[in-house]
């Protein structure tokens, strides 16, 4: 190969005599090492680095090359400037009439950019894993692609009081109880998570003592640089106090809707925030007639009497309501049968807990009869502010 030819290739090419001495070296040697060509030639093929046993190992690399055709090493290497970098080295020998030794062929390749990623890659790998074993709120770990665990960190610990050594190399529907592994569940989260990615949902499981939790789990399909899968990660999370609240809040509500359902003295409903009804209770039906199927769904309107729909009175309680929390008031209500009774209302407004408008609730009370003296002054209010 011509001198232009290797002049132009990016590697650093060295050509070396049968003891290892440099005859040859292209351009891009002296901008890999910083030397002049006059400080290369006649030097050693393990000039770059500074390790007193070099000159054995330099020896070996020609030996190994002459054994096996090719010979291949990584290390860190030096510049002229004592700059280090990484280096792919490939040592070759060369022949003459296919048997007689002229020498060897160096190819030396900067690879400090890929060395550093890798590194930086291991520190970020270490930090994460260090991370994630110090973990104690959360159980995280890792699982082959049969489902057996390979890493185990401190949350799985102090969640399921088994340690490292006790549960890796097991199978993870070890944390399963019997009623799941007869319907096969383990098995089928797995196929979940390759088929879609992830399989998410809260259920029991199993400690160490035997006695069950209420766990949130994220099982998460892991695949490799090819796209093949290597594995999968299991993050499960202690949700027993949460589930025991919750349990408590649905029973409170529970408990909460029957009584509301069985008040027959107050006419208690829900509505959106349309003024729409939603719920019903017994003491509405009494007061006003209907069956909670004859309501619900329809415009709370329809209990006041025309005048004061043409008005759209009940769109402005409804506004009153929102503005202010709450609107009250006594006046005329219609029952089913077309009647007319009395009755004191309370609309409350009903936030959730960004206090976001979710509806109203509408308590009813029938008065038997109507003051004489306030009726002319609520009337004339309601015109004033309408």
């Amino acid at each position: 190969m011509s001198d232009f030819l290797l002049d132009n290739l990016p590697d650093a090419v060295l050509q070396l005599d049968n003891f290892g001495s440099i005859q040859y070296c292209n351009a891009a040697a002296l901008a890999l090492t910083g030397y002049t060509k006059s400080e290369i030639l006649s030097k050693s093929n393990y000039f770059l680095t500074t390790d007193p046993q070099d000159g054995i190992k330099g020896a070996y690399q020609l030996n190994s090359a002459l054994a096996n055709g090719k010979h291949r090493v990584q290390g860190w290497n030096l510049r002229s400037s004592g700059e280090r970098f990484w280096a792919e080295t490939i040592i070759v020998p060369l022949y003459e009439n296919e048997n007689q030794l002229t020498g060897y062929a160096c190819i030396i390749r900067d690879t400090t950019e890929q060395k550093e990623n890798e590194i930086a890659l291991r520190h970020n790998e270490e930090r994460f894993r260090l991370l994630v074993e110090g973990i104690r709120d959360y159980s995280i770990y890792m699982l082959d692609t049969e489902g057996y665990i390979i890493t185990w960190n401190q949350g799985g610990q102090q969640l399921t009081s088994y340690r490292s050594t006790e549960i890796i190399g097991k199978h993870f529907s070890i944390f399963y109880r019997t009623h799941d592994l007869l319907n096969n569940k383990p098995a089928l989260e797995l196929q979940t998570a390759r088929l879609t990615g992830k399989y998410e949902e809260e259920g029991w499981q199993i400690k160490k003592s035997g006695s069950v939790f209420w766990a949130g789990i994220v099982l998460s399909a892991v695949y490799n640089e090819q796209n093949s899968l290597i594995g999968f990660s299991k993050i499960t999370k202690d949700l027993t106090e949460r589930n025991i609240e919750q349990a408590a809040l649905r029973q409170s509500e529970e408990r909460y809707r029957l009584l509301v359902e069985q008040v027959t003295d107050y006419g208690i409903f829900m509505m959106d925030e349309k003024g729409r009804i939603a719920s019903w209770n017994e003491g509405a039906k009494r007061i006003k007639g209907y069956d909670a199927s004859e309501v619900i769904g329809r415009y709370f309107s329809m209990f006041y009497p025309e005048e004061e729909i043409f008005n759209s009175k009940p769109a402005y309680e409804l506004k009153l309501a929102h503005q202010k929390g709450k609107y009250e008031e006594e006046g005329w209500r219609i029952r089913k049968d077309g009647t007319r009774f009395w009755a004191n209302v309370i609309i409350t407004a009903v936030y959730n807990t960004d206090r976001n408008l979710v509806g109203f609730s509408k308590v009813t009370r029938y008065l038997t009869e109507r003051p004489k003296t306030r009726y002319p002054f609520l009337v004339l209010n309601n015109l004033l502010n309408n």
